[in-house]
């Protein structure tokens, strides 16, 4: 009943949004997928980076993200020329950069003021796996995996081409 409720409720976010339904889905998934790809990235990459700061640039890109929806459901409502007008009028992949780059500054000032993680969870990093564990790992590949892989990959690519 929940979802039911919540997909009642969000429609009039959809009609500010715009008719096509793909350039909806591209719009509110780049006001999310920055401050997600910044946690990933910098969690993956960066032996400082801590929960603190995942929580933190996950919290700010969610905030910023919906309050840009706000702007994007109520555009036409807004009076030309105002603040809030002229930061909805900023081109959507120009909001995903600056949401990335505001999220990833968060997350990189929050682990430094923040108790650096144990050394057991700097093993989770990309360049903390020995050679024999790297080994380890591609040993397990087998053809079914490339495969499987490819196959996602050339769906992805399709759509893109198709839906571009």
């Amino acid at each position: 009943a929940c979802v039911v409720i919540l997909g009642i409720v969000w429609i009039p976010v959809m009609r500010g949004m715009g008719n096509v339904l793909y350039r909806y889905l591209q719009n509110v998934q780049g006001l999310l997928a920055p401050a997600i790809a910044a946690v990933f990235v910098l969690g993956v990459f960066w032996k400082r980076a801590t929960a603190a700061g995942g929580l933190a640039g996950l919290s700010l890109g969610f905030a910023l993200g919906m309050f840009r929806l706000g702007l994007d459901v109520v555009r036409d409502r807004l009076t030309p020329g105002s603040l809030l007008y002229q930061a909805a009028a900023i081109n959507w992949l120009h909001v995903c950069e600056l949401l990335f780059i505001l999220c990833v500054l968060t997350i990189i000032v929050v682990s430094l003021l923040t108790q650096p993680p144990t050394e057991k969870m700097k093993r989770y990093t990309y360049g903390a796996a020995t050679t024999a564990e790297k080994l380890e790992t591609r040993k397990s590949w087998n053809g079914w995996d490339v495969l499987h892989t490819a196959i996602i990959l050339s769906v992805i690519v399709a759509f893109y081409i198709y839906f571009w």
